[in-house]
C-alpha cells in the first residue's frame, strides 16, 4: 500500500484507508445545532405532546364539547407525563451525587435540567462598514484578512529581493556523515510520539490523533514506512500543505465569576485577579524578549540587537516592525541596559556532571526549636573537628532598594552591591562564586564555605539545575579540585550569634561597591512580572469611582471557600452590580428608587437603609459598617443570613 512511486498518491491512499475505517466504526455528529431539550424528555413525553397537538387541532376545527373534553384530557395526560419524567430524572440525579462526582458535571446537569445551555450563536463580522452574518461569507472575510496580513506585500523591497534570492537556492539534504538524527524512525519512536500527543482538532484530511492511536500494528508499520520515505526522498505531500481555522469560543471572566452582565471590565479583572489582555501580551512579549537575549544561539538574537532598520519602519508606518523594534517601544526605562546572563542549554554531559555535597553540623536541631546557645555550641564542636580548614562565611541580602553579597574569612570582608533585579538566591550564589575566586587567588589548600541558604546547597547538590550561576560555581569548583584544593560546604543558621555569619550579613546589607554583572533570566522575568503588576496597580488606583476599589484597593488573589451560589452573591456585591440594582440597564428603564428617595444600591442595602436598621444591628452588632469589613477578603460571617432575612439573597 505504501510502496507506490508517487508519494502524494501513497499519502492519499493511507488517508482514505483510515477515514473509511473510521466511517465504518465511528459515528459522525451532525452539523446542525441540537435543540435545547430537557434531559428528562423521553419518547412517552413526545407521544403525549403529539396527542395534545392533534386534539387541539381537532377542537380548533370542530369546537364541540366532546372535542373540548378530549383536548383537556390529552393536555392533562401530557402534563402528567412531563411532571413524572422530570421528577424521576431529578430523583435519579440526586441519588447519583457522591464523592466521585465533580462539581462541573453536577452543575452541568443542573443547568440542563433548568433548560440552560451554552450559547451557540455565532457573532457577525464587519467588512467595509457592513455586517456579514452568513457563515461562508464570514469565513471569506477572515481568510482575506489573514491573507493580507501574511502576504508578501507587507515586506520591504530589500527583504523581498533577499527572500527571492535565497529561495532560489536549493537545499542540500545529502550528507556523508552518519548522524544519529539522520537515521530512520523506529516503531518505538512512533509509539512514543502517539502516547504524548494532545487531542487537537484535525486538519483538512479529517484524521484525528485518536484514530492513529487505535490503529493496528500492521497499519502503523505502513505509516512508519511512509514517514521514512518522506524523510529520505525529501518530498513533502501536497495535501499536508493545506490547513483551515476553527473558531472556538472561550469562556469569559463574567461566566466564571458569575458576575452580572452590566459589571465593568476593570472590576472583573480585579475580582478574578486576571490582568487584561494587553497587560498579558506585554508581559509575555517582554519575557520572550529577555529569553531570546539569554540564549546566544537563538535565531532571533541578531534581529533584536540590530537597530539599523529603525528609520526604514518609521518612514513606512504601514509595514509592521519586527519583534525587536516593537519591544524597544514598550521596554520600560528600568530595563534599558540590562545584561542577561546567557544560558548553555546543552550543559555538561552526565559523566562530567558532579554534584557537591554539604555538611549539616546541627543534625536534627532546627533553628525554630532550639535556643541560640545550643546552636553556637554545636557549631564550635564542628569547628574543632575541622580546625585545619579555613572558614569562609558567605551571605546575600535583598531589601526594597538594595541587593548585596559578601563573604568573610580570616579577618577580611569583601562585599559587592548588585543590580536591584537580582534575587536573594542569586546574591547568595554570587557570594559563593567570589569566595571561590578568593580561595583560588590566595591559594588556600583547605577551606570550608558556610552559608545560611539551604536552597543554594540543595541546588549545588542537584545535577539537573539549569541556573547558569550554579553552573559557574560548579565549573570553578571543579577547576579548584583539579589544582589540588579541598573545599567543603556547610550550612549554618542565620541570626543566631555565629560571628562570621553575622559579619557577612552586615557587610552584604551595607555594600556600596557596585558590581556590573549579567542577570539570570529567572530574575529578569520576575522583575518583568513585578513591573506588569505595578502598572496594573497604578491603573487600578485611578479607578476612584469604582465600587470594587473601595473594598479591594490593593490587587491580590482572594481565596474563597464558599459554595458556588454564595460566591456569586459575594462577587456581585463586591462589584456593586446585581440583578436587583442594575436590571434597569438591560431594559432601558430609570434607576429604581426607594420610598426615602434614595437610589437602590448595594451600599444602601448593606449600610444605609433605615428600614432594616434593627436587623442590621442584630446580625452585625452595629448599625453603621464599612463595606470593606462586610465584603472584604474574609466577609462577615452573618452576611448571607442578613441578606436572606431581608429577602434579597435570591434576587442579587
Amino acid at each position: 500500500m505504501v510502496e507506490g512511486e508517487n508519494l502524494n498518491e501513497v499519502v492519499n491512499l493511507v488517508t482514505k484507508t483510515i477515514i473509511s475505517a473510521a466511517d465504518a466504526s465511528i459515528p459522525k455528529s451532525g452539523l446542525s445545532f441540537p435543540k435545547n431539550r430537557k434531559p428528562w424528555w423521553n419518547k412517552y413525553c413526545t407521544d403525549t405532546n403529539r396527542d395534545q397537538r392533534r386534539a387541539w387541532n381537532v377542537f380548533r376545527q370542530h369546537p364541540t364539547s366532546a372535542n373540548q373534553i378530549a383536548f383537556q384530557r390529552a393536555k392533562s395526560i401530557a402534563r402528567w407525563a412531563r411532571r413524572k419524567s422530570e421528577r424521576g430524572h431529578w430523583i435519579k440525579f440526586v441519588s447519583s451525587i457522591n464523592s466521585s462526582v465533580t462539581a462541573k458535571d453536577m452543575w452541568e446537569n443542573v443547568r440542563r435540567a433548568c433548560g440552560i445551555y451554552p450559547e451557540k450563536r455565532i457573532s457577525c463580522l464587519r467588512k467595509n462598514g457592513q455586517e456579514v452574518r452568513n457563515i461562508s461569507e464570514m469565513v471569506d472575510v477572515l481568510a482575506e484578512a489573514f491573507a493580507s496580513i501574511c502576504s508578501a506585500s507587507n515586506y520591504t523591497e530589500p527583504f523581498l529581493m533577499h527572500k527571492n534570492r535565497i529561495e532560489r537556492i536549493k537545499l542540500r539534504f545529502q550528507t556523508t556523515k552518519h548522524l544519529s538524527y539522520n537515521t530512520d524512525l523506529t516503531i518505538f519512536e512512533l509509539h512514543t510520539a502517539l502516547s504524548v500527543i494532545k487531542h487537537t482538532s484535525p486538519g483538512p484530511d479529517e484524521v484525528t490523533y485518536s484514530m492513529l492511536q487505535h490503529l493496528s500494528e500492521h497499519l502503523l508499520l505502513n505509516i512508519l514506512y511512509m514517514f521514512n520515505r518522506i524523510w529520505k526522498e525529501h518530498v513533502f505531500p501536497d495535501c499536508w500543505k493545506h490547513a483551515f481555522i476553527i473558531l472556538i469560543p472561550k469562556p469569559a471572566l463574567r461566566l466564571s465569576l458569575g458576575a452580572f452582565r452590566t459589571s465593568p471590565l476593570p472590576s472583573l479583572y480585579a475580582e478574578a485577579f486576571e490582568p487584561s489582555l494587553s497587560s498579558r501580551r506585554d508581559k509575555l512579549s517582554l519575557s520572550y524578549y529577555f529569553w531570546i537575549l539569554s540564549n546566544d544561539k537563538h535565531p532571533l538574537r541578531g534581529t533584536l540587537l540590530n537597530g539599523n532598520n529603525n528609520r526604514l519602519f518609521n518612514a513606512r508606518p504601514s509595514c509592521i516592525p519586527h519583534f525587536g523594534l516593537r519591544m524597544r517601544n514598550i521596554l520600560p526605562d528600568t530595563f534599558h541596559g540590562v545584561q542577561v546572563h546567557t544560558t548553555d542549554f546543552c550543559g555538561h554531559p552526565p559523566w562530567m556532571e558532579n554534584s557537591i555535597s554539604y555538611i549539616n553540623p546541627f543534625g536534627n536541631f532546627t533553628k525554630s526549636d532550639s535556643i541560640n546557645s545550643v546552636l553556637i555550641s554545636l557549631f564550635n564542636q564542628h569547628r574543632q573537628f575541622y580546625q585545619s580548614y579555613q572558614p569562609v562565611f558567605t551571605d546575600g541580602s535583598k531589601s526594597l532598594n538594595h541587593v548585596g553579597c559578601a563573604f568573610f574569612t580570616n579577618g577580611h570582608t569583601i562585599s559587592y552591591k548588585l543590580h536591584s533585579f537580582t534575587s536573594v538566591f542569586s546574591s547568595e550564589i554570587t557570594a559563593v562564586y567570589f569566595a571561590l575566586k578568593y580561595i583560588d587567588e590566595h591559594e588556600i589548600r583547605k577551606s570550608i564555605l558556610y552559608t545560611d541558604s539551604m536552597s543554594l546547597l540543595e541546588s549545588l547538590r542537584s545535577s539537573s539545575t539549569r541556573n547558569p550561576l550554579i553552573k559557574e560555581v560548579k565549573d570553578f569548583y571543579r577547576h579548584l579540585l583539579s589544582k589540588g584544593a579541598r573545599i567543603l560546604f556547610s550550612w549554618v543558621p542565620s541570626h543566631v550569634g555565629i560571628i562570621g555569619n553575622e559579619l557577612a550579613d552586615k557587610s552584604a546589607k551595607a555594600a556600596t561597591e557596585f558590581l556590573t554583572r549579567p542577570i539570570v533570566y529567572a530574575d529578569v522575568r520576575s522583575a518583568v512580572n513585578q513591573w506588569c503588576h505595578c502598572q496594573w496597580q497604578e491603573k487600578w488606583n485611578m479607578e476612584t469611582n469604582n465600587k470594587l476599589h473601595v473594598i479591594k484597593p490593593v490587587l491580590s488573589h482572594w481565596v474563597t471557600k464558599l459554595n458556588r451560589r454564595c460566591d456569586i452573591v459575594l462577587t456581585r456585591l463586591c462589584i456593586g452590580h446585581t440583578r436587583l440594582t442594575h436590571k434597569y440597564l438591560l431594559f432601558a428603564e430609570s434607576p429604581p428608587t426607594l420610598n426615602c428617595g434614595d437610589i437602590l444600591t448595594v451600599k444602601h442595602i448593606l449600610t444605609d437603609c433605615v428600614a432594616v436598621n434593627r436587623r442590621r444591628l442584630r446580625y452585625f452588632c452595629s448599625s453603621s459598617f464599612d463595606l470593606s469589613i462586610l465584603l472584604g477578603q474574609i466577609p462577615h460571617f452573618n452576611l448571607f443570613m442578613y441578606l436572606k432575612d431581608i429577602g434579597v439573597f435570591h434576587v442579587i
